[in-house]
């Protein structure tokens, strides 16, 4: 938008130093806060320095940013499968990738991290590698 109104320079101006100068102190401060603080999050920080209604203040105001960030992201990513039988296949495809590695972790050998990813990137790897087909007669995908 702002490339489309003002040219590409300044769009481009305005994400390197907007991520610089904003962005990136923002996080660099809250990780320093939290890193002083033995890992706790920003909120349980408020609690502790400012009291019980700045803390409940700040969990709402960092769940209300984390649900504006998601609805942004989630956007870009129905946008970008818009009618796109392959992407959403393989999207699909990582939600039984998911149970499957947590029945395997919880179940079937408990604790065995390593082994579970080895599972979940070769299953990974099977549903892109099976978009294509996918793809080539979407019919067998009817959504």
């Amino acid at each position: 938008m702002i490339a489309a109104q003002f040219g590409y320079l300044p769009g481009v101006l305005w994400i390197i130093i907007g991520v610089v100068l904003a962005g990136a102190v923002h996080d660099m401060v809250i990780l320093f806060a939290s890193v002083r603080h033995k890992g706790k999050s920003i909120s349980v920080i408020a609690t502790e320095l400012l009291g019980e209604r700045s803390g409940f203040i700040a969990s709402i105001t960092v769940l209300f940013i984390l649900v504006l960030t998601l609805a942004g992201l989630s956007i870009a990513v129905v946008n970008a499968m818009f009618q796109s039988p392959w992407s959403t296949y393989t999207v699909l495809f990582t939600i039984p990738i998911a149970i499957i590695m947590g029945i395997y972790m919880r179940y079937l050998r408990p604790g065995d991290y390593k082994g579970s990813c080895i599972i979940g990137v070769g299953l990974l790897g099977f549903a892109i590698l099976s978009g294509p087909i996918v793809a080539a007669y979407p019919a067998a995908m009817p959504f």
